[in-house]
């Protein structure tokens, strides 16, 4: 299965159309790449409803940058997921 990303950035008017945010959703899930003005250079993930903001990526480029972010989504589910079935003893 192919992840749509969608280009969600803001862009002025006359200025240059760089894209600085992608987005995809899947089912509930909102996951977004995008660049910060406090993080220059760098781009971030976040995510809900999984509670991520501005997590900073390694990757430099805009693909690897949305692998990452998938990764660190299903990483995090799981992770999580194993904590909450751990503490029912299911």
């Amino acid at each position: 299965m192919s992840i749509a990303w969608k280009d969600v950035s803001s862009y002025s008017r006359g200025g240059p159309r760089i894209p600085t945010a992608w987005e995809c959703c899947i089912g509930d899930i909102r996951i977004r790449v995008h660049r910060h003005i406090d993080y220059p250079g760098a781009w971030l993930m976040s995510c809900v409803p999984v509670i991520i903001d501005k997590k900073p990526l390694k990757s430099a480029g805009i693909a690897p940058a949305k692998d990452e972010a998938i990764v660190a989504v299903d990483t995090w589910l799981a992770k999580n997921s194993d904590t909450l079935h751990g503490a029912y003893g299911n």
